[in-house]
């Protein structure tokens, strides 16, 4: 397989601890793993210059090939490359998704299929600065950006997700619409409470906002006076 992948001979490639170090164009080890739900752990190490420029393009050739899901590490230089227990999941038909490993079932890899959301590198992003920003309204009738209202501490299921996921949208180049967050499932009372703001100088980009009155249905309320329509 590793052979075909990257298009070599198959005497140029190596198990590690196999004999011939030094004579080979690619080495890899393998590793079974009991109780995970992906029981094969592959690691490849090529010497030569190829196609295969990072463990997702690796990935996606294997998963094409066993036509089956493969997990992936996530390129260096990537946003979110630091993040544990964060993997790349791709599928036989090319498809990628952010995926979560479950840190409680350590050291078996178990992943949480909850967390499942589309992935694209950052590099496929077109050129410019995005300024939209995704708001969330608190119990306290705040606006936030972020996991949780940093004047009262109120969040909610959901919210650091929602709030990861719309960032990953900016860097991918996919529009940043209401409509786009409705792929995570979240439930109506957290998209009710989204607010979607465009703004026009990075400079005037804040984080987090506590009005003190609106003018809803041509009255002017104080945010102590709303009902739960607004607050």
């Amino acid at each position: 397989m590793l052979a075909k992948i990257f298009e070599i001979p198959p005497s140029e490639v190596c198990a590690i601890g196999g004999g011939t170090e030094g004579a080979a164009s690619v080495y890899f080890e393998e590793n079974y793993l009991e109780g995970h739900d992906y029981p094969e752990e592959l690691s490849v190490f090529p010497y030569r210059p190829s196609r295969i420029h990072s463990d997702v393009d690796l990935a996606t050739a294997i998963a094409r090939i066993l036509g089956a899901g493969v997990l992936g590490s996530f390129p260096a230089g990537e946003p979110q490359a630091h993040i544990p227990f964060l993997w790349i999941l791709v599928q036989p038909d090319g498809q990628r998704f952010k995926v979560l490993q479950r840190p409680e079932c350590e050291p078996a890899i178990i992943i949480d299929r909850n967390s499942l959301t589309p992935w694209k590198p950052t590099s496929d992003a077109p050129p410019g600065r995005h300024m939209k920003r995704l708001f969330f309204r608190c119990d306290g009738g705040h606006y936030f950006q972020g996991a949780c209202c940093p004047f009262d501490g109120w969040s909610m299921a959901g919210v650091a997700k929602a709030a990861e996921y719309f960032d990953t949208l900016g860097q991918s180049g996919e529009p940043q619409e209401l409509e786009a967050m409705k792929a995570l499932r979240l439930s109506d009372d957290l998209i009710q409470r989204m607010l979607i703001i465009e703004f026009g100088d990075e400079n005037a980009i804040f984080e987090a906002l506590a009005p003190e009155r609106c003018l809803y249905q041509g009255k002017e309320l104080l945010w102590s006076e709303a009902d739960d329509t607004l607050s």
